[in-house]
């Protein structure tokens, strides 16, 4: 009863946010590590999935909708201008660039301030990719966003001049620095003109508490410089990346090292589970315009992708769902999908969420992304017609 209480609170709180501030303590970083899982107690949910209290001060302010924010992005106008150029190129061959361009982020939290050198920021988003930029006006129109700490800039077929590491030690260092756990971070201006800033928080927030993993996000106000001084470019939502950190930070060890899809649409199919998508399963690659519906995350070198085929063939047999599925994981999961009226979803546009198979039962879970159009935001797309 408590649930459903807070359940239908939460909907009401949409239409009543409060804009109060607070400010916490400074804190220090602590980065997670996937050995501690196996030390860490465990919070057995009713799904009988093992989950893990992540204790991260940083990663809890910064994702703290009281904490105050900034992320400043420092970026020389040429490699601006090297992010449209790569959107052209990709746009032209029905791709999407995956080249990160340099720049220097500083992300402030609470007064607290977090200096990355050399940070990768490029374009990211499927359908809202876009030009941006010319010489003559600047950065002209807003884009999302994509941020990685762990960039080396080194790939010879990425970068006409790539980077040259005299020290292994610093590459190594570089490959493996994060911020507040996390590798990556996504920046989403408000494309679908939510007025409230919220919904797409509040539909996390409501998988969370029904115990569905779900990425953390926050509002944060972003500032850019590219000519010299910082434009500020409002508030933003900065979203938590779903990848290996993503998981370490939640489950136990027992359940890590299972293949991770992330489920998309390729403009004829999308991820509907059925026959018809059984080869589209694969590991996307830009430069050959390739985009599986089934977009392999994790384990790339050494899956076979017969977890997830053996999932579409058994869902369209005579077999039992709760040997495939952790069928009381996916009731919650589609529960919520449904009273958050998404209809971007895998209901209805068999569309963004990922799917984890966890390692210790092979049992397949589900994970929301880019629920951006929850509680009713219609602008530019409605799928319902009024």
């Amino acid at each position: 009863m408590r649930k459903i209480y807070v359940l239908w609170i939460t909907i009401i709180i949409l239409t009543t946010l409060s804009n109060c501030r607070m400010t916490l303590p400074n804190v220090e970083d602590k980065e997670p590590n996937i050995e501690d899982n196996e030390t860490k107690p465990t919070i057995q949910t009713s799904f009988g999935i093992d989950y893990i209290d992540y204790d991260n001060q940083l990663y809890d302010d910064f994702f703290d909708p009281q904490s105050v924010v900034e992320i400043k992005i420092d970026i020389e106008e040429s490699e601006l201008a090297l992010i449209q150029s790569d959107y052209d190129y990709y746009h032209q061959i029905g791709s999407k660039s995956p080249i990160y361009r340099k720049s220097d982020v500083t992300i402030i939290v609470n007064g607290k301030t977090f200096f990355y050198e050399e940070t990768g920021i490029r374009m990211k988003g499927n359908t809202s990719r876009t030009s941006f930029y010319n010489p003559d006006e600047g950065m002209y129109d807003m884009i999302h966003f994509k941020i990685s700490f762990k960039e080396t800039f080194d790939d010879e077929l990425k970068y006409e001049n790539p980077k040259v590491w005299t020290n292994p030690e610093d590459r190594a260092l570089r490959k493996n620095r994060l911020f507040a756990g996390m590798e990556k971070l996504d920046l989403k201006w408000n494309r679908p003109k939510d007025e409230t800033y919220s919904r797409e928080y509040w539909t996390y927030e409501m998988f969370r508490f029904y115990d569905i993993m779900a990425p953390r996000i926050t509002p944060v106000n972003l500032k850019l410089n590219y000519r010299g001084t910082f434009e500020n470019f409002g508030i933003v939502y900065a979203i938590e990346t779903v990848d290996e950190q993503f998981l370490e930070k939640r489950l136990a060890s027992k359940h890590l090292g299972g293949d991770l899809y992330k489920v998309g649409w390729d403009h004829q199919y999308g991820g509907n589970l059925t026959l018809d998508t059984l080869d589209r399963i694969g590991v996307e690659d830009e430069n050959k315009s390739y985009f599986p519906v089934y977009d392999l995350k994790t384990n790339k070198k050494n899956s076979d992708h017969q977890r997830m085929r053996n999932l579409i063939l058994k869902l369209n047999s005579d077999e039992k769902v709760e040997n495939l599925v952790n069928i009381d994981y996916y009731i919650t999961f589609e529960a919520v999908s449904y009273l958050s009226g998404n209809p971007d979803d895998l209901r209805n546009h068999f569309n963004n969420y990922y799917i984890y198979f966890l390692k210790d039962t092979d049992l397949a879970v589900f994970i929301p992304y880019d629920y951006d159009r929850s509680f009713g935001i219609n602008h530019d797309w409605n799928p319902t017609g009024h």
